[in-house]
């Protein structure tokens, strides 16, 4: 019955209700369906694979409590910070190829491919202390395109060569995207850095101020 739910207990993770699967990403051949879900009603999101014809669900990643002290961030290095961290939200960032076999996703700036049948764990491709993001597969799958610091790089998964694609000096990159035959890329730049505005956190005993980009009216637009 409704009595025996309190408020704090309706309102703390993991939720009674569960957690929504989201992200929902159908490979474009091979029938595959790959989303992020967090089975238990908790906040962190892993990654699922959905195969329709055999209707099997396999749990690709369990990330949660892996730690890594080479790509620790600042509130887990700050005792101050630590003790107000917000939880994590998991993986957010993902590609699946066009065969539907495999998923290359970032999670904490490093790379990491999984197949999608389950039969292997996930493969760590880079372990920087540079971040990676946004990893996109090429076409025919063969290739992975991703960002570094502010530039698209692109990995032959086969043979293990890397190459930088993009030159950008100037301006930042803010997208961009494979043609349909591998060969090209089409990308958007953001002139200059943009206003930095100071947010401060209140949490703990001292008030903690960093910056983060952000405009006000009045800006001029510099996609």
């Amino acid at each position: 019955s409704a009595g025996e739910w309190s408020i704090e207990r309706l309102y703390t993770r993991p939720f009674v209700w569960g957690t929504s699967p989201s992200d929902l990403t159908w490979s474009k051949k091979g029938h595959t369906l790959v989303f992020t879900w967090n089975a238990q009603g908790g906040h962190f999101m892993d990654l699922y694979a959905y195969h329709p014809d055999p209707r099997k669900l396999v749990r690709l990643t369990d990330l949660e409590n892996v730690k890594d002290e080479l790509n620790a961030g600042e509130e887990e290095k700050d005792a101050r910070l630590r003790a107000y961290k917000a939880p994590s939200n998991g993986i957010g960032d993902f590609s699946v190829s066009n065969d539907g076999s495999r998923v290359a996703f970032s999670y904490r700036g490093d790379l990491y491919l999984v197949r999608t049948d389950g039969s292997e764990g996930p493969f760590r491709l880079t372990r920087t202390r540079t971040g990676e993001s946004s990893p996109h597969f090429s076409p025919e799958g063969s290739r992975l395109a991703y960002t570094r610091s502010g530039q698209v790089h692109v990995q032959d998964l086969g043979n293990g060569q890397l190459w930088q694609a993009t030159d950008v000096e100037q301006e930042r990159l803010t997208g961009w995207r494979w043609s349909s035959d591998g060969r090209w890329f089409a990308y958007m730049v953001r002139r200059g850095e943009g206003r930095q505005t100071l947010i401060p956190n209140y949490s703990g005993r001292f008030v903690a101020a960093r910056p983060f980009p952000r405009s006000v009216a009045g800006d001029e637009p510099q996609e």
